[in-house]
């Protein structure tokens, strides 16, 4: 599974000026944040999503893929370049389910870590 915030998505738009629709990272899931990769900070993190949670097991490395049009959402501008430029090639984290579950639109998104 994987997931990317709206703020980061946002931050890629406005830094380079390109459509950064998720659907060209073809993500699992989308969440509201506030903060750009604010997501990359809970790797290790437990999330609780609907019903079902989650481990943030690391973050994901784009390939060439994001720039290749993907279900309807255009790539008429490269983001892999600018993502190697400036982040390492990483956008959006991988998700590990620990507890299958229902997931609703919407719905409330709890971060958790170890003591």
């Amino acid at each position: 599974m994987s997931l990317v915030g709206t703020a980061s998505l946002a931050w890629c738009a406005e830094r380079w000026g390109l459509d950064a629709d998720p659907r060209r990272l073809r993500v699992n899931l989308l969440v509201e944040t506030d903060e750009p990769f604010v997501e990359e900070t809970w790797v290790g993190a437990t999330l609780a999503i609907g019903s079902a949670r989650f481990e943030v097991s690391e973050r994901m490395v784009r390939c060439r893929m994001v720039d290749v049009p993907q279900d309807g959402a255009a790539a008429e501008r490269g983001l892999l370049k600018p993502l190697g430029e400036e982040r390492d090639t990483s956008l959006a984290v991988y998700l590990s389910v620990i507890v299958p579950g229902e997931v609703a639109v919407g719905g409330p998104v709890v971060v958790s870590r170890a003591s």
